[in-house]
């Protein structure tokens, strides 16, 4: 098994035609045909099933999948490493960023890399955490920032801030009153669910409550977009950092209140493969994305729990 097999099984995996496999690697279709089948034969199971309209990957096809992604994005990184000693403002880099970290630090992040790297190809991707972990886990991004990533041998994580989760929604729903709300004072609030974002993780491990929660949900999305409509609109409350609607809180259009009982955090988390060494531009755009976040914190802009 070699680099060039994987390249050319990844092609048929990914078009799920040996046609178009074949025109994507600018080779003969009885060329990739055979790589395929000695592929196989190497390693003594079948990656594909024969159909007529196609090749449909078999379950250790999907799971060779996994692993090729991964080690040709190894390769070209090592390429590219070697390439930035001479030069480190070149190279290609995906880099997954929360919705949460976009809206507080994505315009000074992408202004501060343009300056220090103009010419290399950076590419930010935002998604909820949940996403971001998936993606970063199966090789497709060489680091992300997410929030309360499960633990894994096989990714490294760099711890960056912790944040408080309040109540957030539209001022009646709190009386104009400005102190910190129970959880049970919460619970009687209609709620505006994140389901698979970090928010929900933080509170999944008191069960019960969640349920609760659940129960009441006036609103139940993955799109932290519709939950900040739905503040605004007055559907309901959720349980989220200020970050997240940092503007509107500042300009009085949601207001924002402590919880007290069972305070609620989550974690913000710097993560890449573990066994896969960084490049020396990943390592530089790591350290400016954590300069900028500590510039955001210094400045207030960023409320975190510190020790």
């Amino acid at each position: 098994m070699d680099n060039r097999q994987l390249k050319y099984f990844c092609a048929v995996y990914e078009n799920r035609n040996l046609s178009h496999a074949a025109q994507r690697c600018n080779i003969a279709q009885s060329a990739i045909s055979t790589h395929i089948s000695n592929l196989e034969s190497e390693l003594g199971v079948a990656l594909f099933v024969r159909q007529a309209r196609g090749m449909e990957p078999t379950i250790a096809g999907t799971r060779l999948y996994e692993h090729a992604k991964a080690i040709l994005r190894s390769v070209e990184a090592a390429a590219q490493d070697v390439r930035q000693m001479s030069d480190l403002g070149v190279g290609e880099i995906d880099f997954g960023l929360s919705h949460t970290v976009i809206d507080a630090i994505g315009l000074n992040l992408i202004l501060r890399i343009k300056e220090s790297f103009p010419r290399a190809d950076v590419v930010i991707h935002e998604g909820l955490s949940s996403e971001l972990f998936r993606q970063i886990s199966g090789g497709d991004l060489d680091f992300v920032l997410c929030y309360n990533a499960p633990k894994s041998a096989d990714l490294h994580a760099t711890f960056v801030l912790q944040e408080e989760l309040c109540c957030i929604g539209r001022a009646e729903f709190f009386e104009d009153d400005t102190g910190p709300l129970s959880f049970e004072e919460i619970l009687k609030l209609p709620q505006i669910l994140l389901r698979r974002g970090a928010a929900s993780r933080s509170i999944i491990t008191h069960g019960r409550y969640l349920r609760r929660l659940r129960e009441n949900a006036s609103l139940e999305v993955n799109s932290v977009l519709v939950v900040q409509k739905a503040l605004l609109a007055g559907v309901g409350v959720a349980i989220c950092p200020i970050v997240t609607v940092r503007d509107l809180v500042e300009s009085k259009e949601l207001v924002a209140r402590h919880i007290i009982g069972m305070p609620l955090t989550r974690e913000l988390s710097l993560i890449r493969q573990a066994g896969r060494l960084p490049t020396a531009l990943m390592e530089s755009l790591s350290k400016i994305t954590m300069e900028v976040i500590a510039e955001e914190v210094a400045a207030g802009a960023w409320p975190i729990i510190r020790e």
